[in-house]
Protein backbone atom coordinates (compact mmCIF):
# COMPACT_ATOMS: atom_id res chain seq x y z
CA UNK A 1 0.00 0.00 0.00
CA UNK A 2 3.08 2.12 0.83
CA UNK A 3 4.75 1.96 -2.45
CA UNK A 4 1.11 2.95 -4.37
CA UNK A 5 1.10 5.71 -2.49
CA UNK A 6 4.10 6.94 -3.58
CA UNK A 7 3.42 6.01 -6.99
CA UNK A 8 3.85 8.87 -9.29
CA UNK A 9 1.77 7.04 -11.95
CA UNK A 10 -1.52 7.55 -9.11
CA UNK A 11 -1.24 11.21 -8.17
CA UNK A 12 -3.81 13.30 -9.25
CA UNK A 13 -1.24 15.34 -11.45
CA UNK A 14 -0.70 12.61 -13.48
CA UNK A 15 -4.29 12.25 -14.86
CA UNK A 16 -5.35 15.68 -15.75
CA UNK A 17 -8.34 14.15 -17.89
CA UNK A 18 -10.28 13.31 -14.58
CA UNK A 19 -11.47 16.41 -12.99
CA UNK A 20 -11.43 16.66 -9.72
CA UNK A 21 -15.29 16.05 -8.59
CA UNK A 22 -14.89 18.42 -5.47
CA UNK A 23 -13.42 21.01 -7.63
CA UNK A 24 -16.69 20.87 -10.13
CA UNK A 25 -19.25 20.99 -7.38
CA UNK A 26 -17.82 23.86 -6.03
CA UNK A 27 -17.97 25.76 -9.15
CA UNK A 28 -21.01 24.71 -10.27
CA UNK A 29 -23.28 27.93 -8.97
CA UNK A 30 -20.58 29.91 -10.89
CA UNK A 31 -21.02 28.14 -14.51
CA UNK A 32 -24.81 27.92 -13.33
CA UNK A 33 -24.82 32.11 -13.33
CA UNK A 34 -22.76 32.03 -16.64
CA UNK A 35 -25.16 29.75 -18.67
CA UNK A 36 -27.86 32.27 -17.35
CA UNK A 37 -25.84 35.39 -18.73
CA UNK A 38 -25.45 33.73 -22.20
CA UNK A 39 -28.97 33.59 -23.42
CA UNK A 40 -30.62 35.75 -20.98
CA UNK A 41 -30.79 38.70 -23.69
CA UNK A 42 -32.37 36.31 -26.87
CA UNK A 43 -34.72 35.37 -23.99
CA UNK A 44 -35.02 39.03 -22.73
CA UNK A 45 -35.91 40.36 -26.21
CA UNK A 46 -38.54 37.35 -27.75
CA UNK A 47 -40.88 37.79 -24.10
CA UNK A 48 -41.02 41.41 -25.36
CA UNK A 49 -42.90 40.12 -28.29
CA UNK A 50 -46.03 41.88 -28.14
CA UNK A 51 -44.27 45.40 -26.82
CA UNK A 52 -42.18 45.49 -30.50
CA UNK A 53 -45.28 44.09 -32.41
CA UNK A 54 -47.63 47.37 -31.14
CA UNK A 55 -44.39 49.55 -31.74
CA UNK A 56 -43.82 48.61 -35.05
CA UNK A 57 -47.83 47.26 -35.97
CA UNK A 58 -45.80 44.32 -37.92
CA UNK A 59 -47.37 40.74 -37.12
CA UNK A 60 -44.19 39.03 -38.44
CA UNK A 61 -42.15 40.98 -35.39
CA UNK A 62 -41.62 37.16 -33.15
CA UNK A 63 -39.70 36.09 -36.78
CA UNK A 64 -37.50 39.47 -37.61
CA UNK A 65 -36.30 39.59 -33.50
CA UNK A 66 -35.33 35.70 -33.89
CA UNK A 67 -33.33 35.93 -37.31
CA UNK A 68 -31.69 38.92 -36.34
CA UNK A 69 -30.54 37.97 -33.17
CA UNK A 70 -29.62 34.11 -34.12
CA UNK A 71 -28.22 34.50 -37.76
CA UNK A 72 -25.35 36.89 -36.59
CA UNK A 73 -24.90 34.66 -33.33
CA UNK A 74 -24.57 31.72 -35.11
CA UNK A 75 -21.95 33.05 -37.84
CA UNK A 76 -19.79 34.58 -34.43
CA UNK A 77 -19.94 30.75 -33.60
CA UNK A 78 -18.31 29.53 -36.71
CA UNK A 79 -16.25 32.33 -36.35
CA UNK A 80 -14.82 30.81 -33.19
CA UNK A 81 -14.61 27.54 -34.17
CA UNK A 82 -11.42 29.11 -35.99
CA UNK A 83 -10.18 31.12 -34.31
CA UNK A 84 -10.44 29.71 -30.83
CA UNK A 85 -10.28 32.35 -28.02
CA UNK A 86 -7.71 31.20 -25.79
CA UNK A 87 -7.61 33.37 -22.95
CA UNK A 88 -11.04 32.55 -20.88
CA UNK A 89 -10.75 35.76 -18.54
CA UNK A 90 -10.67 38.00 -21.33
CA UNK A 91 -13.12 36.87 -23.55
CA UNK A 92 -15.72 36.32 -20.56
CA UNK A 93 -15.38 39.13 -19.21
CA UNK A 94 -15.05 41.41 -21.85
CA UNK A 95 -18.80 39.39 -23.07
CA UNK A 96 -20.30 40.37 -20.18
CA UNK A 97 -19.43 44.07 -20.03
CA UNK A 98 -20.37 44.18 -23.53
CA UNK A 99 -23.24 42.62 -22.72
CA UNK A 100 -24.52 44.96 -19.77
CA UNK A 101 -23.56 48.29 -22.15
CA UNK A 102 -25.47 47.19 -25.18
CA UNK A 103 -28.69 45.72 -23.14
CA UNK A 104 -29.45 49.16 -22.14
CA UNK A 105 -29.68 50.47 -25.53
CA UNK A 106 -33.01 48.63 -26.28
CA UNK A 107 -34.97 50.44 -23.04
CA UNK A 108 -33.40 54.22 -24.46
CA UNK A 109 -34.87 52.86 -28.23
CA UNK A 110 -38.20 52.74 -26.80
CA UNK A 111 -38.67 55.56 -25.07
CA UNK A 112 -37.06 58.15 -27.11
CA UNK A 113 -38.99 59.75 -29.92
CA UNK A 114 -38.13 57.89 -32.92
CA UNK A 115 -40.22 56.91 -36.41
CA UNK A 116 -41.36 53.49 -37.12
CA UNK A 117 -38.65 52.36 -39.54
CA UNK A 118 -36.08 53.94 -37.29
CA UNK A 119 -36.94 52.17 -34.48
CA UNK A 120 -37.43 48.42 -35.99
CA UNK A 121 -34.12 49.30 -37.84
CA UNK A 122 -32.07 50.65 -34.82
CA UNK A 123 -33.61 47.76 -32.66
CA UNK A 124 -32.40 45.06 -35.30
CA UNK A 125 -29.06 46.12 -35.17
CA UNK A 126 -28.74 46.26 -31.61
CA UNK A 127 -30.32 42.82 -31.18
CA UNK A 128 -27.37 41.65 -33.93
CA UNK A 129 -24.97 42.85 -31.72
CA UNK A 130 -26.04 41.15 -28.86
CA UNK A 131 -26.53 38.00 -30.53
CA UNK A 132 -22.64 38.43 -31.65
CA UNK A 133 -21.63 38.84 -28.42
CA UNK A 134 -23.76 36.42 -26.66
CA UNK A 135 -22.26 33.88 -28.82
CA UNK A 136 -18.37 34.47 -27.88
CA UNK A 137 -20.45 34.09 -24.07
CA UNK A 138 -21.95 30.68 -24.36
CA UNK A 139 -19.19 29.26 -26.39
CA UNK A 140 -16.23 30.21 -23.88
CA UNK A 141 -18.67 29.32 -20.98
CA UNK A 142 -19.16 25.19 -22.27
CA UNK A 143 -15.29 25.53 -23.69
CA UNK A 144 -14.10 26.64 -20.08
CA UNK A 145 -16.95 24.66 -18.07
CA UNK A 146 -15.21 21.02 -20.52
CA UNK A 147 -12.42 21.52 -17.97
CA UNK A 148 -14.36 21.12 -15.02
CA UNK A 149 -16.54 17.93 -15.84
CA UNK A 150 -20.08 16.78 -16.89
CA UNK A 151 -21.36 18.45 -13.38
CA UNK A 152 -20.32 22.05 -14.95
CA UNK A 153 -21.64 21.92 -18.05
CA UNK A 154 -24.86 20.36 -17.09
CA UNK A 155 -24.87 23.65 -14.39
CA UNK A 156 -24.25 25.87 -17.47
CA UNK A 157 -26.96 24.51 -19.47
CA UNK A 158 -29.57 24.31 -16.90
CA UNK A 159 -29.11 28.51 -16.28
CA UNK A 160 -29.33 28.77 -19.63
CA UNK A 161 -32.66 27.24 -19.14
CA UNK A 162 -33.07 29.33 -16.08
CA UNK A 163 -33.18 32.77 -17.60
CA UNK A 164 -35.96 31.92 -19.73
CA UNK A 165 -37.73 31.65 -16.51
CA UNK A 166 -36.35 34.94 -15.45
CA UNK A 167 -36.85 36.29 -18.79
CA UNK A 168 -41.01 35.44 -18.37
CA UNK A 169 -41.42 36.42 -14.66
CA UNK A 170 -40.06 39.72 -15.07
CA UNK A 171 -42.50 40.19 -18.23
CA UNK A 172 -45.45 38.88 -16.76
CA UNK A 173 -44.59 41.31 -13.43
CA UNK A 174 -43.81 44.40 -15.66
CA UNK A 175 -46.98 43.52 -18.05
CA UNK A 176 -49.34 43.40 -15.34
CA UNK A 177 -48.36 46.07 -13.31
CA UNK A 178 -49.04 48.19 -16.62
CA UNK A 179 -52.29 49.80 -16.74
CA UNK A 180 -51.94 52.05 -20.02
CA UNK A 181 -49.68 51.59 -22.96
CA UNK A 182 -47.69 54.25 -21.46
CA UNK A 183 -47.27 53.05 -18.31
CA UNK A 184 -46.62 48.70 -20.43
CA UNK A 185 -43.73 51.14 -22.18
CA UNK A 186 -41.90 52.24 -19.20
CA UNK A 187 -42.48 49.15 -17.44
CA UNK A 188 -40.77 47.81 -20.83
CA UNK A 189 -38.18 50.07 -19.57
CA UNK A 190 -37.36 48.69 -16.33
CA UNK A 191 -37.65 45.09 -17.65
CA UNK A 192 -34.32 45.59 -20.00
CA UNK A 193 -32.65 47.86 -17.35
CA UNK A 194 -33.10 44.76 -14.56
CA UNK A 195 -31.52 42.30 -17.26
CA UNK A 196 -28.54 44.14 -17.75
CA UNK A 197 -28.15 44.54 -13.52
CA UNK A 198 -28.38 41.20 -13.60
CA UNK A 199 -25.34 40.48 -16.23
CA UNK A 200 -23.72 43.06 -14.34
CA UNK A 201 -24.27 41.55 -10.98
CA UNK A 202 -22.37 37.64 -12.67
CA UNK A 203 -20.04 40.00 -14.14
CA UNK A 204 -19.10 40.86 -10.33
CA UNK A 205 -19.50 37.63 -9.38
CA UNK A 206 -17.41 35.56 -12.01
CA UNK A 207 -14.77 38.71 -10.84
CA UNK A 208 -14.70 37.53 -7.41
CA UNK A 209 -14.52 33.41 -8.27
CA UNK A 210 -11.69 34.37 -10.65
CA UNK A 211 -9.45 34.78 -7.30
CA UNK A 212 -9.55 30.71 -6.69
CA UNK A 213 -6.31 29.72 -7.55
CA UNK A 214 -7.93 26.32 -9.22
CA UNK A 215 -10.08 28.38 -11.25
CA UNK A 216 -6.95 30.84 -12.57
CA UNK A 217 -5.16 28.06 -13.42
CA UNK A 218 -8.00 26.78 -15.75
CA UNK A 219 -7.91 30.54 -17.62
CA UNK A 220 -4.19 29.97 -18.67
CA UNK A 221 -3.60 29.74 -22.36
CA UNK A 222 -2.29 26.33 -23.60
CA UNK A 223 1.18 26.33 -25.17
CA UNK A 224 1.30 26.37 -28.44
CA UNK A 225 2.32 22.75 -28.41
CA UNK A 226 -0.98 22.05 -26.81
CA UNK A 227 -3.32 23.56 -28.24
CA UNK A 228 -5.61 21.72 -31.06
CA UNK A 229 -5.48 23.34 -34.52
CA UNK A 230 -8.49 23.86 -36.65
CA UNK A 231 -6.87 21.88 -39.26
CA UNK A 232 -4.66 18.72 -38.34
CA UNK A 233 -4.96 14.95 -37.21
CA UNK A 234 -6.28 15.80 -33.75
CA UNK A 235 -9.57 17.59 -34.94
CA UNK A 236 -10.26 14.05 -37.07
CA UNK A 237 -9.83 13.13 -33.13
CA UNK A 238 -12.33 15.05 -31.78
CA UNK A 239 -14.75 14.62 -34.73
CA UNK A 240 -14.67 11.45 -34.32
CA UNK A 241 -15.38 10.97 -31.12
CA UNK A 242 -18.62 13.80 -30.83
CA UNK A 243 -20.07 13.80 -34.41
CA UNK A 244 -22.90 11.83 -33.42
CA UNK A 245 -23.56 14.44 -30.35
CA UNK A 246 -23.23 17.27 -32.08
CA UNK A 247 -25.29 16.06 -35.24
CA UNK A 248 -27.74 15.23 -32.56
CA UNK A 249 -27.41 19.03 -31.15
CA UNK A 250 -27.78 20.65 -34.34
CA UNK A 251 -31.03 18.79 -35.38
CA UNK A 252 -32.21 19.57 -31.65
CA UNK A 253 -31.62 23.29 -31.96
CA UNK A 254 -33.39 23.23 -35.84
CA UNK A 255 -36.00 21.75 -34.30
CA UNK A 256 -36.56 24.30 -31.56
CA UNK A 257 -35.46 26.98 -33.31
CA UNK A 258 -37.38 26.90 -36.60
CA UNK A 259 -40.90 26.35 -34.58
CA UNK A 260 -40.47 28.66 -31.67
CA UNK A 261 -40.78 31.81 -31.24
CA UNK A 262 -41.63 33.26 -34.44
CA UNK A 263 -43.46 30.40 -35.79
CA UNK A 264 -45.87 29.70 -32.57
CA UNK A 265 -46.01 33.19 -31.54
CA UNK A 266 -48.89 33.31 -34.85
CA UNK A 267 -51.16 31.03 -32.60
CA UNK A 268 -54.22 32.23 -32.53
CA UNK A 269 -55.53 34.29 -29.56
CA UNK A 270 -58.62 34.65 -28.14
CA UNK A 271 -60.63 37.77 -26.88
CA UNK A 272 -59.71 36.34 -23.40
CA UNK A 273 -56.77 36.10 -23.58
CA UNK A 274 -55.48 38.79 -26.11
CA UNK A 275 -52.10 40.13 -26.74
CA UNK A 276 -50.81 37.48 -23.66
CA UNK A 277 -51.26 34.87 -26.01
CA UNK A 278 -47.37 35.56 -27.25
CA UNK A 279 -46.34 36.18 -23.69
CA UNK A 280 -48.77 32.14 -22.17
CA UNK A 281 -46.88 30.53 -25.24
CA UNK A 282 -42.90 31.80 -24.91
CA UNK A 283 -43.80 31.74 -20.43
CA UNK A 284 -44.55 27.93 -20.94
CA UNK A 285 -41.60 26.74 -23.12
CA UNK A 286 -38.96 28.63 -20.91
CA UNK A 287 -40.74 26.89 -17.67
CA UNK A 288 -40.50 23.93 -19.40
CA UNK A 289 -37.16 24.25 -20.74
CA UNK A 290 -35.84 25.03 -17.69
CA UNK A 291 -36.87 21.90 -16.10
CA UNK A 292 -35.80 19.62 -18.56
CA UNK A 293 -32.33 21.61 -18.38
CA UNK A 294 -31.91 20.76 -15.28
CA UNK A 295 -32.59 16.92 -15.41
CA UNK A 296 -29.13 15.70 -16.36
CA UNK A 297 -27.73 17.60 -12.57
CA UNK A 298 -29.55 15.13 -11.43
CA UNK A 299 -29.48 11.87 -13.74
CA UNK A 300 -28.50 11.55 -17.17
CA UNK A 301 -30.35 9.04 -19.71
CA UNK A 302 -30.41 7.25 -22.44
CA UNK A 303 -26.79 6.05 -22.41
CA UNK A 304 -24.41 7.87 -25.53
CA UNK A 305 -25.26 5.34 -27.76
CA UNK A 306 -28.88 5.89 -27.61
CA UNK A 307 -28.96 9.57 -27.12
CA UNK A 308 -29.60 10.45 -30.53
CA UNK A 309 -32.91 8.36 -30.89
CA UNK A 310 -35.45 10.85 -28.61
CA UNK A 311 -33.92 13.80 -30.71
CA UNK A 312 -34.76 11.86 -34.04
CA UNK A 313 -38.54 11.51 -32.41
CA UNK A 314 -38.72 15.16 -32.23
CA UNK A 315 -39.21 15.63 -36.01
CA UNK A 316 -42.68 14.69 -35.23
CA UNK A 317 -43.02 18.28 -33.50
CA UNK A 318 -43.15 19.73 -37.22
CA UNK A 319 -46.48 17.99 -37.85
CA UNK A 320 -48.03 18.84 -34.70
CA UNK A 321 -47.77 22.30 -34.61
CA UNK A 322 -48.27 22.89 -38.37
CA UNK A 323 -51.74 22.01 -38.15
CA UNK A 324 -51.56 23.52 -34.68
CA UNK A 325 -50.89 27.31 -36.00
CA UNK A 326 -52.66 26.88 -39.61
CA UNK A 327 -56.29 26.35 -37.48
CA UNK A 328 -57.41 23.08 -38.25
CA UNK A 329 -58.46 22.27 -34.60
CA UNK A 330 -60.96 24.53 -32.81
CA UNK A 331 -59.02 24.13 -29.26
CA UNK A 332 -56.67 26.87 -30.31
CA UNK A 333 -54.75 28.41 -28.32
CA UNK A 334 -54.68 25.68 -26.13
CA UNK A 335 -53.75 22.65 -28.23
CA UNK A 336 -50.18 24.59 -28.85
CA UNK A 337 -50.40 25.21 -24.71
CA UNK A 338 -50.24 21.81 -24.33
CA UNK A 339 -47.87 20.69 -27.02
CA UNK A 340 -45.38 23.49 -26.15
CA UNK A 341 -45.15 21.45 -22.40
CA UNK A 342 -43.35 18.08 -23.85
CA UNK A 343 -41.71 20.33 -27.35
CA UNK A 344 -39.76 22.00 -24.67
CA UNK A 345 -38.85 19.47 -22.47
CA UNK A 346 -37.57 17.71 -24.54
CA UNK A 347 -35.42 20.51 -26.22
CA UNK A 348 -33.93 21.62 -23.15
CA UNK A 349 -33.47 17.63 -21.17
CA UNK A 350 -32.06 15.74 -24.33
CA UNK A 351 -30.22 18.60 -25.59
CA UNK A 352 -28.14 19.19 -22.70
CA UNK A 353 -27.95 15.22 -22.50
CA UNK A 354 -25.70 15.40 -25.88
CA UNK A 355 -24.00 18.25 -24.70
CA UNK A 356 -22.51 16.60 -21.88
CA UNK A 357 -21.75 13.68 -24.34
CA UNK A 358 -20.03 15.88 -26.88
CA UNK A 359 -18.25 18.30 -24.31
CA UNK A 360 -16.86 15.60 -21.98
CA UNK A 361 -15.47 12.62 -23.68
CA UNK A 362 -13.75 10.28 -22.02
CA UNK A 363 -11.02 9.52 -24.40
CA UNK A 364 -9.97 13.33 -24.97
CA UNK A 365 -7.41 15.31 -23.35
CA UNK A 366 -8.34 18.36 -21.75
CA UNK A 367 -7.50 20.64 -24.49
CA UNK A 368 -8.97 18.36 -27.24
CA UNK A 369 -11.97 18.94 -24.89
CA UNK A 370 -11.19 22.56 -24.93
CA UNK A 371 -11.95 22.01 -29.00
CA UNK A 372 -14.33 19.78 -28.57
CA UNK A 373 -16.79 21.99 -26.05
CA UNK A 374 -16.38 24.84 -28.79
CA UNK A 375 -17.61 22.75 -31.75
CA UNK A 376 -20.73 21.32 -29.58
CA UNK A 377 -21.10 25.44 -28.98
CA UNK A 378 -21.49 25.39 -33.05
CA UNK A 379 -23.36 22.87 -33.19
CA UNK A 380 -25.93 24.72 -31.36
CA UNK A 381 -25.19 27.94 -33.61
CA UNK A 382 -25.48 25.56 -36.68
CA UNK A 383 -28.49 24.50 -35.91
CA UNK A 384 -30.35 27.61 -35.05
CA UNK A 385 -28.61 29.10 -38.78
CA UNK A 386 -30.24 26.49 -40.63
CA UNK A 387 -33.48 26.58 -38.71
CA UNK A 388 -33.56 30.66 -39.54
CA UNK A 389 -34.03 29.20 -43.28
CA UNK A 390 -36.45 26.85 -42.71
CA UNK A 391 -38.70 29.68 -41.09
CA UNK A 392 -39.01 30.71 -44.91
CA UNK A 393 -40.44 27.29 -45.63
CA UNK A 394 -42.77 26.68 -42.85
CA UNK A 395 -46.64 27.58 -44.19
CA UNK A 396 -47.80 30.85 -43.80
CA UNK A 397 -50.48 30.80 -40.75
CA UNK A 398 -54.39 32.42 -41.94
CA UNK A 399 -54.72 35.97 -40.43
CA UNK A 400 -57.10 35.23 -37.49
CA UNK A 401 -55.39 37.17 -34.92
Amino acid sequence: MADMKEDPLLTPESTPNKPSSKNENSESLMFFFLGNTSLLAFNIIINAIDIYAKKTNRSDMASLLNRSYNIPNALMALFLCIFKPTNYKISLISALASLTFIMCFLPIFLIIHLNANAFLYLTLVVIGLTGIVSSLLFSSIFSFASQFGPISSAMASSGCGCCGVIASVLRIITKAAAVTDRANLYSTCAYFFISAGIIFLTLVFFLFKMQKPEIRLKMIPASKSEKVAIFNRETLVVIKSIWVSWLSVFANFLITLSIFPGYVANTRATKQIGDWTSVIVVTIFCVFDWVGRAGPGLFIWPPRKFAWIPIVLRFLSYPIFIVSIQHKFKAEPWWTFGWMIPFALSNGYFGTVQMIYGSNPDELTLEQRKFAGFLMSFAVNAGILCAMGLTFLLPTPPKFN
